[in-house]
């Protein structure tokens, strides 16, 4: 392991039990977004302004990366972390199809990640954001409002990448809440213990 990888473990230390969750996710999700983008200019070029913005998007969790170590609340920054993803979702399915975008399935994984968090209040307010995203895409097909696909694919290979990357993010999600319980039940049964 690197220097960088040894600072990163130091920090990580030092980091509570529930932002050491967050930034694991948020690691996870950066690195599916930056693996998605140079994909796409690998198989694709360059892309257009609609397509840069998407691929900017799926970048977005890496802001968020350095925010973690900061005293800044847990709070707003899981909150960030939902509606950013919720309006990355609308926003690809916006650009590639709407309400029949191979990418609507990744709506069901914003309340999927708001499950690590430890209120009902972002589970239910995540909710909120992907109700919101296909609300707004249903919005705009029924005004005729939608862009022509950009999808630079067939849909079936388009719902092979969506389906695929959903997988792997609810994997992340799935062993991160894994780790949450197993803690919290070493926790409950080192204090029966006691």
């Amino acid at each position: 392991m690197g220097a960088s990888g040894n600072l990163l473990a130091y920090l990580g230390s030092r980091l509570s039990t529930r932002r050491r969750y967050f930034l694991a996710v948020q690691c996870g999700k950066a690195v599916l977004g930056i693996a998605l983008c140079l994909a796409f200019v690998v198989f694709f070029g360059r892309p257009d302004l609609l397509e840069a913005l998407a691929l900017a998007g799926l970048a977005l969790p890496t802001l968020l990366l350095p925010l973690t170590f900061t005293k800044i609340p847990l709070r707003p920054l899981e909150m960030s972390s939902l509606a950013a993803f919720s309006m990355v979702v609308t926003y690809l399915c916006a650009i590639t199809g709407g309400l029949v975008s191979p990418f609507a399935i990744w709506f069901v994984l914003v309340p999927a990640e708001a499950t690590l968090h430890a209120d009902k209040g972002s589970v239910l307010g995540s909710v909120e954001l992907a109700l919101g995203g296909v609300a707004i895409l249903a919005l705009l097909f029924g005004f005729d409002l939608l862009p022509a696909s950009q999808l630079p694919v067939s849909v079936p290979a388009g719902v092979l990448v969506a389906a695929a990357t959903a997988v792997m993010l609810t994997a992340l999600i799935a062993a991160a809440a894994h780790d949450r319980q197993t803690a919290a039940q070493k926790s409950a049964a080192e204090g029966a213990a006691m």
